[in-house]
């Protein structure tokens, strides 16, 4: 069993090591396709100049063309170069056995997308945007039903979609990434839908004051609850005054604040029926290679990565939905 570790351990080393050069290689290609985009940028820029410098406002609308264009044309190559089989490789060498390691009775799939229909379910979001899921985790943590996704619910304006590729790649792709709006998408992080140990009829919101994104409709009425700190972080809505009471006990509350702050981003919750709804709020991608940083070495991202994905997984246990002291 012993020499059966070691040479797990082994080739775990080995394939991290190979997929360490891959990521230095793509990433060597995406700069140099990153420079010479600056250089022609820079070679348009003087040529409008030249041509129109008396025609104040058309070089200048000209020169935002160019730079759109090119930082379009450097995202593209990029995207194109980032879609090769390292991404694929990341997840099955890298994801897939933290996750084994972590929690063996759950099951990842790199492309599932299960989890939509559960994502609209209690309303936060507009229902009639785009939304897009991946990296579904599903299985039983702690004796809890749970379903872990990545997802990307914005506004169907393709905006988004340039935005998340251009963001680990380059100075001219990152302004062409924000001049096309970079921050349309109203939800990018992680859900969750976990087994509740109280069944509720109705449902209430826990929204985290810095979330965006979501509707500005108040969902039912407001509750103001006795933790100070709680009350400063998140607003409270339900359809009964006395159930949201009952849900969000003094443990509860200080348990959610303890996942906000191991999570280090807004965290909102629903309450439906006999499920929770967790909406993390990272801005980002979770499961996704970033080719600006090395995975393994100095400054590696590998303990990080396992570190997120433990949180992630962990949101049963922080929240203690295991605990069926209080079940009707």
């Amino acid at each position: 069993m012993r020499s059966k570790n070691r040479a797990n351990r082994a080739k775990k080393r080995t394939s991290l090591s190979d997929l360490e050069l891959r990521r230095r290689r793509l990433f060597a290609r995406t700069r140099l396709i990153g420079g010479v985009c600056i250089v022609i940028a820079a070679i348009i820029g003087v040529a409008i100049f030249v041509l129109f410098s008396q025609e104040r406002l058309l070089w200048k609308q000209g020169a935002i063309v160019a730079a759109v264009i090119l930082g379009i044309y450097e995202m593209l190559c990029s995207r194109m170069l980032a879609r090769s089989a390292i991404g694929r490789d990341f997840k099955e060498q890298v994801i897939a056995r933290i996750i084994e390691d972590i929690a063996p009775t759950l099951h990842y799939d790199s492309s599932g997308t299960a989890a939509i229909g559960d994502f609209t379910l209690p309303s936060l979001y507009e229902p009639n945007e785009r939304i897009e899921c991946s990296d579904m985790i599903s299985g039983m943590v702690d004796d809890v039903a749970v379903r872990i996704a990545d997802v990307r619910c914005f506004c169907d304006n393709g905006k988004d979609e340039i935005a998340e590729t251009v963001r680990s790649f380059g100075f001219a792709a990152s302004i062409a990434g924000y001049i096309l709006g970079q921050n349309s998408a109203s939800f990018r992080g992680i859900f969750v839908r976990a087994e509740f140990n109280r069944k509720i009829n109705g449902i209430c919101y826990v929204i985290d004051r810095d979330a965006s994104g979501v509707q500005e409709r108040r969902f039912g009425e407001s509750a103001v609850m006795d933790n100070a700190a709680f009350e400063q972080t998140f607003a409270t809505y339900t359809s009964d005054q006395i159930q949201a009471r009952y849900l969000l006990t003094p443990r509860f509350m200080e348990d959610f604040l303890r996942l906000r702050t191991k999570l280090q981003s807004p965290v909102s919750a629903a309450f439906l029926g006999k499920w929770i709804f967790v909406y993390v709020q990272r801005g980002r991608a979770s499961f996704e290679i970033d080719l600006s940083r090395p995975l393994i070495g100095k400054g590696g991202v590998l303990g990080e990565i396992e570190e997120t994905v433990r949180a992630i997984i962990g949101i049963t246990s922080t929240l203690r939905l295991n605990d069926r002291l209080f079940v009707e």
